[in-house]
């Protein structure tokens, strides 16, 4: 995946222009339906229109005369009219805010509530991150409907119906319980499939998915420790504060002090901030110690539910 500035200006500016041209889309189809429905409905667009002289009285008010009293009753007027305007609505079986047209009530369309950014905001930057990675397109081959538990035999068949049980469960109550998981096993045992089964799913609920290979995650890392121009504060706000963390192929990494310091870092301070991540490995549990920190590894031991897969490779039985 090719992240070189990837949370850059660009991006951001990118999003914020969507929602310049869904405000824009909203507003005409808002201006279309007022259109249609006062002329049909003489009386309502009287109302309206005397509610908008009011809301222009009262604002001369304020600026020039400030006279509370006056406005006070213009308000009370006002009022009464945006009151009787409701109740013609209601007789006419269209909701109150039948005047109000949003992608997503919760932002209005802003993509923040209050400073914060809003789940719709969240998602399409995650959407971009897919962009990047081609997970849009993996998505279609691999996700839940397209697991195939006929590859897997004996033991190992027992074992995968309770990863993917806990898969299930993991994205049912995300959001809710807080749960990390640490898939590990042999190559080719379908660790990365589970994980992109999960993602969409977890895309899918409006939430924010950022997913990363080893390697990559930790050569972002490096270029914004070593940047000489300005920080991409974003990229870096993004692996820590997505609503779901996928680190693919841990143990592929370079090793190194900063890298199991990088590692500590996000392991930690996603535990300490309730952000699920989700790891897979090539490393299995037990030999964790052996490449990793006591602290690294107390995490994961602590607060992963930890899934060993195993059995023969699934791509060469696809093969043969």
């Amino acid at each position: 995946m090719e992240v070189n500035n990837s949370l850059d200006k660009k991006f951001l500016n990118e999003i914020m222009m969507e929602y310049d041209f869904i405000r824009a889309r909203n507003k005409r189809k808002l201006e279309e339906r007022k259109r249609k429905l006062y002329e049909e409905h003489d009386g309502l667009k009287i109302i309206k229109e005397k509610m908008n002289e009011l809301e222009i009285k009262i604002a001369r008010l304020v600026l020039y005369e400030n006279n509370s009293e006056l406005i006070l009753k213009l308000k009370n007027e006002s009022l009464e009219l945006s009151q009787k305007h409701d109740n013609v609505l209601k007789k006419l079986c269209l909701p109150k805010n039948y005047f109000e047209i949003y992608d997503c009530v919760l932002c209005r369309d802003t993509g923040f509530i209050g400073s914060k950014r809003c789940d719709c905001f969240k998602r399409k930057l995650a959407e971009k991150y897919c962009d990047l990675s081609n997970l849009n397109s993996i998505f279609e081959h691999e996700n839940f409907d397209k697991f195939d538990f006929k590859y897997y035999e004996g033991n190992s068949y027992e074992l995968i119906k309770e990863v993917y049980k806990a898969s299930l469960k993991f994205v049912k109550n995300f959001g809710v319980e807080f749960k990390n998981l640490f898939f590990c096993g042999d190559t080719g045992l379908g660790k990365t499939f589970l994980c992109n089964c999960i993602a969409k799913e977890i895309l899918n609920k409006g939430k924010s998915v950022l997913y990363n290979t080893a390697p990559e995650l930790f050569k972002i890392l490096e270029d914004i420790r070593f940047d000489n121009g300005e920080k991409n504060i974003e990229q870096e706000k993004m692996i820590f504060d997505c609503d779901l963390l996928i680190i693919d192929d841990l143990g592929a990494e370079f090793m190194t002090a900063p890298t199991h310091s990088d590692l500590f870092n996000i392991i930690n301070l996603r535990i300490l901030n309730k952000k699920p991540v989700i790891i897979s490995s090539n490393i299995k549990a037990e030999e964790l110690p052996s490449f990793y920190t006591q602290r690294i590894v107390s995490r994961i031991y602590g607060y992963y539910d930890i899934f060993e897969f195993e059995g023969q490779d699934i791509r060469i039985k696809k093969r043969m």
